[in-house]
């Protein structure tokens, strides 16, 4: 964001001097400085924050909830694959804080990992890892865009042995 800010200051300043050496239209000069200057701005703003180191970020675990189906099966946590535009999803639900629970689902792709874990019994957890522009970094205030550089890394399900269950059917 610093970016542009200094780059607009440096448009201003530079149509002060364009301004001061003409007659006419200081105004329109000393503008559109600051104007060309906060383009230029956004655009070296946008090449700053792909340059900016990136780091690791783990959210979670979220308690997951185990579902009951209708044959009385219970203790299944992904409860199920569904398919959205052609993009295969695994669907499950979470429990928030207040104790009401909400559905999710995350692509069934290579990102994600299924893990049993045996010292589990009746709760699974959930967490998720993205890659994102590290704040730490003195690059960071300088770029703009930063969020939408966030990328998924690893879906991970931590669920108690004998609840990933698969069904197949012969056809």
């Amino acid at each position: 964001m610093y970016s542009i800010y200094l780059c607009a200051a440096i448009g201003i300043v530079i149509g002060f001097g364009v301004a001061s050496r003409t007659t006419g239209a200081k105004l329109g000069g000393i503008v559109g400085g600051g104007v060309i200057g906060a383009v230029v701005g956004l655009i070296v703003g946008l090449f700053v924050s792909i340059a900016t180191p990136r780091h690791e970020v783990t959210y979670g675990p979220s308690t997951m909830v185990s579902m009951r189906t209708t044959d009385g099966v219970t203790g299944t946590f992904v409860f199920g694959t569904g398919g959205i535009r052609g993009e295969t999803t695994y669907n499950f639900m979470i429990k928030l804080q207040d104790g009401s629970v909400t559905p999710r689902s995350v692509p069934a792709n290579s990102l994600v990992a299924i893990i049993e874990d045996e010292s589990l019994a009746g709760v699974g957890y959930w967490r998720t890892t993205y890659r994102e522009s590290d704040p730490g970094s003195i690059l960071y205030k300088w770029g703009i865009g930063h969020s939408d550089s966030d990328r998924v890394v690893r879906q991970e399900f931590r669920v108690p042995v004998g609840t990933v269950v698969q069904t197949f059917k012969v056809q």
